[in-house]
């Protein structure tokens, strides 16, 4: 299983706006199958939406919410190595 390194006690609106919008242009385009290491999601792109709104919502008042955003951007980090989100 890969570690992921990204997670931080506390991220800064900037950091999570930014990642939320990556995933809100090419929502679109996710996979509706997708496996990361050992983790399966059988609707990307709905989980992602629902991800997104969480943490819009809850990670401002509370950082119990990091972990979640350190998947979120360990997804993405995996999706821009895949030939399909080269930029």
């Amino acid at each position: 299983m890969a570690r992921n390194t990204f997670y931080k006690k506390k991220t800064t609106p900037e950091e999570r706006e930014e990642c939320f919008r990556w995933f809100e242009q090419r929502i679109d385009r996710l996979p509706k199958h997708y496996k990361l290491y050992e983790k399966t999601f059988d609707d990307l792109p709905f989980t992602i939406r629902r991800l997104v709104r969480l943490l819009r919502e809850e990670l401002p008042k509370s950082s119990i919410f990091e972990g979640q955003f350190a998947l979120l951007q360990q997804i993405r980090e995996h999706l821009q190595q895949s030939p399909d989100f080269q930029e």
